[in-house]
């Protein structure tokens, strides 16, 4: 197989029927974009629109996902009215040459809308567009004197045989797709039910329409003067200006950073083995792809594992921007890509044949038993794991099993805290530490993190939790007794470890918490800006969006188990701004850089959670100087008795003084030292060295 024919056979692996479409949508009940246009956009390898009326501005909404359907080689073909006078409507009809009549007006529309500068951003996604063959546009006119073609119907096709159309009001602009805009409304047909037959009507009307044969309508294309007009709009070629506004970098890979180099250096020195420990933020992707480059030219396969669908996503991104010269075929793996399974289509991506070829898994896909029985490893394969702490879980190791002549892990903070076996099994699989390490103070120094000020807020118990509180803190002293007399005893143990997660969840889940961040981000949020909430679990992520929502903020809310498109509200986030409510499904590996401010309600002492939540907050962005971190501790009670309280005071205020050492205002930490007198505190002994996930406290695998 070529490489050629394996990309043809592994592109666009999102299909239309993999989303749950809704049989018709209306604004106000739903976001049109973002609930219909997005998820089918990106599903989707045609589109054909046909409407009363296109406006260029439509790509200051649309602009991202259009330019990334583009790049997939999606292509659109639109038919659409022109606004001219009754003259020309009159002239037209007698006329057997109408390019004379399309062009005035449309070369005024182009005139119009170059003036605006907010609406130049979206001329130059029309240019290229155009430009690169990816946008075919004609005008259709119906001839009686003051009418227009006033059609609204769109059908889009994906790679795998599906059609979706949707006929309605929507004309194809802003104010059509926009929350902001008109109200529109329009019902939607899928070609894999017994709605195919619709499907097939709007498909044959389209191609009717297009080709000139629709009776009563005149088609034509636009004139080749008004195409050049549109292509010179930009000096960039068109495949740099989709790429910048699918937000990507130009087709230049970045130049590595000298420590990038030293890290890849180190990790072929040592055999090509090793765990990459850098900060979030400093690049550990195009670190990765500077080996992985490197075992490409040389003929090589490479496995790439994920924790996540969305970084399969990214990382596939990356891979098209920083190997773009090497333009390797990319098989994704898991989520609901699952065309890996078509014939020996895994095999021949992981087998020494000289040609470019990437398989990007998720974990959870490549420990299993169909995965490893189809997969051709060998020496000839180099495995690369994101968050490879990941892969020490005991049933992700089976993905440790695989045999591999190279091996690179990435992670932040590699090791799995009170997992000996798992860490084990990691250091065993990739080797130790590569130099240099990255922590967050020297990333900050490269400038490769933002600086950032920290707020710690004090918030107390209620009554039910103390006494809840109490309870279970003897209980677990009654079990402790136990497991230390008999330390073989597992079940015991278990208990123990099952008891201290549900004492920390009365801590994370305080009451007050909710109304704290609900009061936070009222007082500091700001049009436009980036938040992103942390909460403990889906109920307090409820009470927090509707207590927001409540009070007129825009809310979004992520989280494992959503309904809606999760990357759709990650774009939506990205473009229009808001507060982002998440739980942990975010804590890894998710680009956010945008995101300027964060409330944690529910943290712990995992060094690894509260460092990947401070560095989602910290990523470089144009226009961000700093980061602003808003951290609720819970106090222990006033008339607290005993040492019932200590591992909560000293569960929260560790965490805190870690976060207040390196923030720009050590007044912060300065507050926080006269609290740890009050409460009876060893700052000194607060070291993130010396900071371990609480007894029985768990990650979510």
């Amino acid at each position: 197989m070529s490489a050629q024919e394996s990309r043809d056979s592994v592109s666009d692996p999102r299909q239309l029927r993999d989303y749950d479409w809704q049989p018709r949508y209306s604004t106000g009940r739903d976001d049109l974009y973002s609930e219909f246009y997005e998820p089918a956009i990106s599903r989707a390898r045609t589109y054909d629109r046909a409407v009363g009326f296109f406006r260029s501005t439509v790509f200051n909404l649309t602009g991202s996902a259009v330019a990334h359907f583009a790049l997939r080689g999606g292509q659109i073909r639109l038919v659409c009215s022109l606004d001219m006078s009754e003259e020309d409507a009159e002239a037209i009809d007698a006329a057997i040459d109408l390019r004379p009549f399309v062009e005035g007006p449309l070369a005024r529309e182009i005139d119009k809308v170059l003036k605006e500068p907010s609406v130049r951003p979206a001329v130059e996604v029309l240019g290229a567009l155009v430009a690169s063959g990816h946008m075919d546009v004609r005008v259709c006119v119906w001839p009686p004197a003051s009418g227009l073609f006033h059609d609204k119907v769109g059908i889009l096709h994906d790679s795998h045989g599906n059609s979706l159309s949707f006929v309605g009001s929507a004309n194809e602009t802003w104010r059509a797709w926009h929350t902001m805009g008109n109200h529109e409304s329009f019902e939607v047909f899928r070609s894999w039910t017994e709605e195919g037959v619709r499907v097939e009507a709007h498909g044959s009307y389209f191609e009717s329409l297009w080709s000139g044969q629709e009776p009563g309508l005149r088609v034509v294309e636009i004139p080749t003067a008004i195409r050049e007009r549109l292509v010179g709009v930009n000096d960039e070629s068109p495949q740099d200006v989709l790429r910048r506004h699918a937000g990507e970098h130009p087709s230049q890979p970045r130049r590595p950073f000298p420590f990038q180099r030293e890290a890849v250096a180190c990790w072929e020195k040592r055999g090509c083995r090793g765990i990459l420990q850098h900060a979030t933020g400093t690049g550990k992707t195009v670190t990765a792809l500077l080996a992985v480059r490197g075992w490409l030219e040389a003929g090589r396969p490479v496995l790439i594992l994920v924790p996540s669908r969305l970084l399969l996503r990214q990382w596939e991104k990356e891979i098209r921007i920083e190997l773009t010269d090497l333009d390797p075929a990319v098989l994704l793996v898991g989520g609901s890509n699952d065309q890996w399974r078509k014939k020996s289509l895994l095999r021949t991506f992981t087998e020494p044949s000289g040609e470019p070829r990437i398989t990007v898994a998720t974990i959870q896909t490549a420990c299993t038993r169909d995965f490893l029985r189809r997969l051709n490893d060998g020496e000839h394969l180099l495995v690369v794991t994101d968050e490879v702490h990941r892969v020490g879980a005991p049933e992700a190791r089976k993905a440790l099993g695989v045999s591999a002549g190279g091996r690179l892990g990435l992670s932040a903070t590699p090791d799995r805290y009170g997992d000996p076996e798992g860490n084990a099994a990691i250091r065993d699989f990739f080797g130790e530490t590569l130099e240099p390490v990255i922590d967050l103070r020297r990333a900050i120094a490269l400038r490769r993190l933002c600086t950032y000020r920290y707020f710690p807020h004090l918030v107390s118990l209620d009554d039910e939790e103390i006494a809840e509180w109490k309870l279970f803190t003897a209980r677990i002293v009654a079990v402790y007794s136990v497991v230390e007399k008999h330390p073989e005893d597992i079940a015991a143990r278990d208990r123990l470890k099952h008891l201290l997660i549900q004492r920390a969840r009365i801590a994370k889940q305080a009451a007050e918490k909710t109304a704290k961040a609900c009061e936070i981000v009222l007082e500091g949020y700001k049009a436009r800006q980036h938040w992103l909430v942390y909460c403990d679990d889906r109920h307090q992520l409820a009470d927090v969006r509707d207590g927001l929502r409540d009070r007129g903020l825009p809310v979004l809310e992520y989280h494992s188990a959503m309904d809606s498109d999760a990357e759709a509200t990650m774009d939506r986030f990205d473009r229009d701004g808001g507060v982002l409510v998440a739980i942990k499904c975010l804590d890894e590996g998710v680009d956010i850089p945008l995101v300027s401010h964060a409330a944690i309600l529910a943290s712990s002492r995992n060094p690894r959670e509260f460092i990947q939540r401070r560095g989602r907050v910290l990523r470089i962005a144009p226009g961000k100087r700093h980061a602003t971190i808003h951290d609720l501790l819970v106090r222990p009670p006033d008339d607290a008795d005993g040492s019932s309280f200590d591992a909560l005071t000293e569960r929260e205020i560790a965490r805190a003084v870690i976060f207040a050492r390196d923030a720009e205002n050590q007044s912060a930490l300065m507050g926080l030292m006269q609290l740890c007198a009050e409460w009876g505190v060893d700052i000194d002994g607060l070291a993130v060295e010396g900071v371990e996930a609480e007894d029985g406290e768990e990650e979510e695998e």
